[in-house]
């Protein structure tokens, strides 16, 4: 059983000389198997692990109101801008954006972990499945799909010396597992 995205396309797309529908319901299965083991991973991520949000950092108080005069601002603690056209009242407590960062940052770590893990999994599971070939494609890029998004996720925050090795320990696992599963 090939994996490649050229054995993909060859054994569910690129034969289509005559309509053949159960091509097209390979693909089908395959592409939903990708959707949804993905929406299961996240919604399950979301419903065992809280997200934070914006309102546990960032109380009404410490929200910007609408001061539209100089005297309201100054005496909020705000500080009246003039930017050409427009005038404002620069009130906000950044110290709550800053909390709500940092929490965030935390909360992508464990996602990116989570799901680095689970896509793993899933990609393990599709190269050694006895399952039909549109599942077991399924699963291998939905893994793949999976380890995108939690990488994407923690991306900006992760420090460049652990996206190097991220990146490198996801290319060797990848290579062992085509050199080992997939005998040309």
């Amino acid at each position: 059983m090939a994996f490649g995205c050229t054995a993909l396309a060859k054994s569910l797309i690129l034969p289509m000389k005559k309509f053949n529908p159960t091509i097209w319901k390979k693909t089908g299965l395959a592409v939903a198997i990708i959707i949804m083991l993905n929406v299961f991973f996240n919604v399950g991520l979301d419903t065992f692990y809280d997200a934070p949000q914006y309102d546990d950092f960032c109380e009404e108080e410490m929200r910007a109101k609408p001061l539209r005069d100089v005297e309201s601002c100054d005496s909020s603690g705000g500080e009246w801008v003039e930017d050409g056209e427009y005038s404002y009242c620069d009130s906000y407590d950044n110290t709550c954006y800053e909390e709500l960062d940092v929490a965030q940052a935390a909360y992508n770590e464990i996602a990116f972990i989570v799901l680095t893990i689970l896509g793993t999994l899933s990609i393990v599971f599709g190269l050694y499945t006895k399952m039909p070939m549109a599942v077991a494609h399924g699963f291998v890029y939905g893994g793949t799909l999976s380890m995108i998004i939690g990488s994407m996720r923690y991306w900006s925050d992760m420090e460049h010396y652990l996206q190097f090795i991220v990146s490198g320990i996801a290319l060797i696992i990848l290579i062992l597992l085509g050199v080992k599963k997939l005998k040309d």
